[in-house]
């Protein structure tokens, strides 16, 4: 096999396997497996992952030589750049290994990536993935990189910059993933930035100019809306650039704040959201405990309502066609079980900054 040698393969099967603890194999286009945790099965023919390979899809296996050289397990393609190029198989009972599939393809790319990296020598890249990276964790540079860095590519001390955060969703199927990142690659570089990286396992960053922004944001709005669900863009604030953790910090907050239908949000659009994300984690538990942990998720939807149309019972009554004297019920209901009435101004902000909170916390937890 011309696209990867035995030496990449075997790296990707030992660390496959370091995280899962299952036999792994890799197999090539032609069925014969290239490398394994096995090193009997290295060099024999192995007919499922051939199938995986031949019908794009998973190939699972019940049973022990229910295809020729195959034990039990799941065997998957593996795509890169849009083709197909090798399979790999996990060597277990079916409902065991399933789970790890997407997991096992998540690390196989990444370690192309890698691999990529260093065969084209593309020191260059490296360089600015070295450097960027650096900035936006805060992590110290040594003074001569950062010179020859800020001089290679005129990048001012004093000028401000912006951290763009562009968030995939890794559970996504890996089919489509080189042709996804190939489009947001595209709009990066239709910025004229070459200040540009990808971070593992689904994140690009780019260092734009503050002035710049105005004329790139519709490229980004464009990409959002092409990519949807698939793709949230946070924008951060303006800083230097020896300040970009900063700015890669609030951009990570507007990508969080955006709602079902959003795709894109800057730090200017942040408002409590700036507050709720520097509070404690087990403060905000505390919070909600004792505000809106008694309420159902249909009062919670029925609050998110009131507050949008500014506590109006009409425009509510409207928007959920409800009769008013049901609504002052259940707002009535709501105060009851939770010590807070929604039709006061002081106790209905408390209420609106739970579900604010409540809403941030849901989506930080599903982030991780």
């Amino acid at each position: 096999m011309d696209t990867i040698r035995q030496k990449t393969a075997q790296q990707i099967v030992d660390t496959v396997k370091s995280v899962c603890g299952f036999d792994i194999n890799f197999i090539g286009e032609d069925g014969i497996v290239l490398a394994s945790t096995d090193p009997d099965r290295i060099g024999s023919f192995h007919e499922a992952g051939r199938q995986a390979v031949l019908a794009g899809g998973p190939i699972e296996v019940g049973e022990d030589n229910r295809f020729y050289g195959a034990k039990k397990g799941v065997n998957l393609p593996i795509f890169y750049h849009g083709s197909i190029i090798a399979a790999i198989g996990i060597t277990g009972e079916v409902e065991a290994v399933r789970k790890y599939g997407t997991l096992a393809c998540r690390i196989t790319d990444m370690l192309l990536r890698e691999r990529d990296l260093y065969v084209q020598g593309s020191q260059r890249q490296n360089t600015i993935h070295y450097i960027m990276d650096s900035l936006v964790k805060g992590n110290p540079l040594t003074p001569a990189w950062l010179d020859a860095f800020l001089e290679e590519y005129k990048v001012s001390r004093t000028e401000l910059y912006r951290t763009l955060l562009l968030r995939l969703d890794i559970r996504y199927n890996p089919a489509s993933l080189s042709q996804i990142e190939r489009r947001v690659t595209r709009a990066l570089e239709q910025t004229a930035s070459p200040l540009y990286t990808f971070l593992y396992p689904g994140e690009y960053i780019l260092f734009l100019k503050d002035r710049a922004l105005v004329q790139a944001r519709p490229i980004f709005e464009r990409l959002g809306q092409e990519l949807g669900d698939i793709l949230r863009i946070g924008i951060g604030s303006p800083r230097s650039i020896l300040q970009q953790s900063l700015s890669y910090q609030d951009a990570a907050a507007a990508a969080e704040s955006l709602g079902e239908g959003e795709r894109i949000a800057s730090y200017e659009d942040l408002d409590l959201d700036l507050i709720i994300k520097s509070a404690r984690r087990d403060a905000i538990e505390r919070f909600l405990a004792k505000t809106i942990a008694p309420l159902s998720q249909e009062d919670r939807a029925l609050l998110a309502v009131y507050f949008a149309e500014d506590q109006s019972l009409a425009r509510t009554c409207s928007r959920l066609f409800l009769h008013k004297n049901t609504l002052q019920y259940r707002l009535s209901r709501i105060r009851r079980l939770c010590g807070y009435d929604p039709r006061s101004f002081r106790e209905g902000a408390v209420l609106y900054l739970a579900l604010r909170a409540d809403a941030a916390a849901f989506k930080k937890g599903s982030a991780e």
